[in-house]
């Protein structure tokens, strides 16, 4: 009798450990591996620094490799970006930080109490 009670039970936990996922997930579930593959790029690796006809490899917003002989794993979304340039991080094009001051060579223009 003890040993077909604790097969139930047994049984009873593991189905309802399969039964539903844990987390639920808005809007339609992405069940791709998230690895993706540029290819025929340039790669900006810092300002002094490019490499043409680069490969890079991301898995799931990780860079795995990156470089010229890389191999394109298995199961990764391949996006030629002949032409296209890749820069390491975000490129704020309204920000002047880092910029050399401008040199205003204009004169100030007539004054108000000059007569």
């Amino acid at each position: 009798m003890m040993r077909k009670l604790l097969i139930a039970c047994m049984s009873l936990w593991f189905f309802s450990s399969q039964a539903q996922e844990t987390f639920i997930v808005n809007g339609v579930k992405d069940e791709r591996p998230g690895l993706h593959a540029f290819i025929n790029t340039t790669l900006h690796i810092d300002y002094q620094t490019t490499i043409e006809n680069a490969v890079l490899v991301i898995q799931k917003g990780e860079v795995i490799a990156s470089g010229k002989d890389v191999k394109i794993p298995n199961g990764a979304i391949v996006h030629d970006l002949k032409g296209k340039h890749i820069y390491p991080s975000f490129i704020e094009l309204s920000s002047n930080i880092g910029m050399p001051k401008n040199q205003q060579n204009r004169s100030p223009g007539p004054s108000i109490g000059a007569y």
